[in-house]
């Protein structure tokens, strides 16, 4: 990679985020960020978060600015025929989001629109590493509220 699509990095490893919260969407289209994950991430009032789309899911994706540096330097490494969709779907949609003083972030019409998330309603949140997946419950629970026979859990369980 040459070092103008090189994003830097700072020396210490990524914060990671995992388990699942089921914040309430306002009226407005805000919900609270939890407090362990602020927590987590060092985040205070004004901090910045960046909200962009799935590319394969209906949800959509929360990076805090380290995070969302890593997946941009994994995309610069990408050859331009794999990179074309992200940067013109995750990219082209995301938006940076600001905590207001309480903790809340407000989710922009559009990316709530794709992500099927209602106003007065409840979504889910889901730690999965360098990165939140925001769902809206309805669609996270037609799509995983059963059993998932063909998970491969089992396996991993096993190792």
């Amino acid at each position: 990679m040459d070092d103008r699509t090189s994003i830097d990095l700072p020396d210490a490893p990524l914060a990671e985020v995992e388990g699942q919260f089921d914040p309430r969407v306002d009226e407005k289209g805000r919900f609270s960020l939890p407090a362990e994950i602020r927590t987590i991430l060092g985040l205070t009032e004004e901090s910045e978060l960046i909200l962009t789309r799935h590319t394969e899911l209906r949800c959509l994706l929360l990076f805090w600015p380290e995070s969302w540096a890593a997946f941009k330097n994994r995309i610069a490494a990408l050859t331009p025929a794999q990179a074309s969709v992200i940067h013109r779907v995750v990219q082209g949609s995301a938006r940076k989001l600001r905590l207001d003083k309480v903790g809340r972030l407000q989710i922009p019409p559009l990316l709530r629109n794709f992500g099927g998330i209602e106003l007065q309603s409840t979504c889910l949140l889901n730690g999965v590493g360098h990165c939140m997946e925001l769902w809206c419950e309805r669609i996270w629970n037609e799509r995983f509220g059963g059993l998932l026979p063909d998970s491969g859990i089992d396996v991993l369980l096993q190792m």
